[in-house]
């Protein structure tokens, strides 16, 4: 399924306006993908028990969708708590760092112990046009 940036952080929209209005140029080298069990607002709420942020690695935008290329994992040593995903928030940084923006997963119920996967291809960005 597709995935809209719920809430693009104060950092990135003031970046996204510089560069389209030709005020900068903006990239992050590599962003970092942080789960969580609720709505993230800025980045802080709500973040999983599951271990660790991702590298988030995008293929190139095909008809005006980017997806994940390579797989996000979180084996079982890093579920440490039963939890009820639903969302995530991306970073500029693997600890710390500049949040980014947040979006929705497709609900999913974790227990201790197990494992947790975003497939290539499962996680889709795109931006929509105002209607």
């Amino acid at each position: 399924g597709r995935s809209v940036p719920e809430h693009l952080g104060s950092y990135a929209h003031a970046r996204r306006l510089g560069v389209l209005c030709g005020l900068s140029s903006w990239s992050v080298e590599t962003p970092f993908l942080q789960l969580h069990a609720g709505d993230p607002g800025e980045g802080v709420s709500n973040v999983a028990a599951c271990r660790g942020r991702r590298p988030l690695l995008f293929a190139d935008p095909v008809g005006g969708v980017a997806r994940n290329s390579d797989e996000l994992f979180w084996g079982s040593g890093d579920v440490v708590a039963d939890e009820s995903l639903s969302a995530f928030s991306v970073w500029s940084s693997r600890v710390g760092g500049v949040f980014l923006w947040s979006g929705r997963l497709a609900p999913a119920e974790l227990r201790a112990g197990d494992e947790f996967r975003i497939p290539v291809g499962a996680l889709s960005v795109i931006i929509e046009e105002p209607a």
